[in-house]
């Protein structure tokens, strides 16, 4: 079981791109808050791991590092929720900027996924937004929504420039059984 003793770790990579301008937001501060984060997470910044140009490696970066990073395109932030949950944000950003992702994981006390969001935000105007939950040993996959990024109402799957199922296809989440199968969990060991 992976043992966490700050009360609260914040892992990340490139700087907070997006998350101000996100209009989804409140959607994302209520899960988190769910998962027994404050909403004011960001500002709980204490440790830093990043993955550059598509390593594969994660580490440990300062916000000041991060700063300076302008290839940071992969981060992960960790928080340690009430009740010894554990949440684990991804955000990952194409270097032409035409996308943004953002995939949030809410993990038991026990280490076991509880639920996951992802909301893929891109240059074209529109979002892809689908949650996950689990429900004894299955994870449930919930229906997609696409979104205006403009307005954030429900609208219909876009096909222009390129098919929206396809796109979302090739950057739908990997599910993470537990927190210790994180690909960065060897970084948050003794924290």
């Amino acid at each position: 079981m992976l043992r966490i003793a700050a009360s609260t770790l914040v892992f990340t990579g490139v700087a907070l791109a997006g998350v101000t301008g996100n209009p989804n937001v409140t959607g994302l501060n209520a899960f988190s808050s769910n998962c027994g984060v404050p909403g004011d997470r960001y500002s709980k910044t204490q440790w830093v791991v990043a993955e550059r140009n598509e390593s594969g490696k994660w580490r440990k970066r300062s916000p000041g590092a991060l700063k300076a990073c302008e290839a940071c395109s992969h981060t992960a932030y960790v928080w340690k929720g009430s009740q010894d949950r554990l949440l684990a944000e991804f955000n990952e950003a194409d270097e032409s900027g035409d996308w943004y992702q953002y995939v949030m994981y809410c993990f038991q006390s026990n280490g076991a996924l509880e639920q996951a969001i992802t909301d893929l935000n891109t240059a074209w105007g529109w979002a892809v937004v689908q949650e996950f939950t689990v429900q004894g040993d299955k994870v449930v996959v919930h229906p997609v929504e696409y979104r205006n990024l403009r307005t954030w109402e429900k609208t219909s799957k876009p096909k222009n420039p390129i098919d929206a199922d396809e796109f979302y296809g090739d950057r739908k989440p990997r599910m993470y059984s537990r927190a210790s199968s994180l690909p960065f969990c060897s970084l948050l060991e003794g924290h």
